[in-house]
């Protein structure tokens, strides 16, 4: 069987932040990357797309080293192209490690799905619910069993079930995506900290992604209204209900402090 062959993600990328660009943010480009590029191959860059693929090929630019790339969009304050390249970043550090547990779990059967879940060391009113290796998966991370950095348990348990070949999925996995995807994480947390300001809605989303919480206030009801179904009236409600406890102090007659 052929396998299928898949446009490399960076190249779309750079592509997809190719089409968001301007004749004035090519030439921009090209004033930083004479710095980086024979000035004979920058002058004849007819494209942003082109000029990107140059300076991958001088190993300015690449898939885990976006620096260069992002100083200079920040300089020509081209916020959706730097949105592009954030969600690349996160794109590119979810997916291994998930890619992987959903890997192992469609490869498990119903015979050693009962052995993991003896293994598995939860809660036994936890463990009677769970009907697939997705929701043991799931609950192993819920738990602590598992993370990102540390999947050391879910190998030890794979090592006791009849089919061997499991386990390899897990080595197989580290050896090519663990290392880069950690530290592409690492980076990726890093420029959300030092972007904060620029780009406060991506912090602030990633950081919604890794709450366990997700839970949103219910629709409420005050007196004899019906309930809210829009949560800018929830707001309003809670808003008018909690001012009540606050009181309105008289500032005008506030005693003084003496200076030494």
């Amino acid at each position: 069987m052929a396998t299928e062959t898949r446009i490399n993600k960076f190249k779309q990328c750079l592509h997809e932040i190719h089409k968001k660009l301007e004749e004035r943010d090519l030439k921009s480009l090209k004033f930083f990357a004479y710095d980086k590029l024979p000035a004979s191959d920058v002058e004849s860059s007819s494209t942003a797309f082109l000029l990107f693929d140059r300076l991958n090929g001088a190993e300015v630019i690449s898939e885990d080293q976006l620096g260069w790339l992002r100083v200079v969009f920040r300089e020509l304050d081209l916020k959706p192209v730097l949105e592009l390249l954030n969600e690349y970043e996160m794109k590119q550090n979810v997916g291994p490690y998930k890619v992987m547990l959903h890997r192992v779990a469609m490869n498990i059967g119903e015979k050693d799905l009962e052995v993991m879940k003896i293994f598995s060391e939860i809660n036994k009113s936890v463990v009677d619910d769970i009907n697939t290796s997705l929701d043991l998966i799931t609950e192993l991370e819920k738990h602590g069993k598992i993370n990102r950095d540390n999947v050391n348990f879910l190998e030890q348990v794979l090592r006791q079930l009849e089919d061997k070949k499991l386990g390899k999925i897990i080595v197989t996995s580290q050896e090519k995506n663990f290392p880069n995807s950690l530290q592409l994480c690492k980076d990726f947390e890093k420029n959300l900290i030092q972007n904060v300001k620029s780009d406060p809605k991506l912090f602030w989303r990633y950081c919604s992604s890794k709450l366990k919480n997700k839970h949103r206030i219910d629709d409420i009801q005050a007196n004899d209204s019906p309930k809210t179904q829009r949560d800018l009236v929830t707001a309003a409600i809670l808003n008018t209900y909690f001012a009540t406890v606050f009181i309105c102090e008289n500032v005008e007659d506030m005693p003084s402090l003496e200076t030494n």
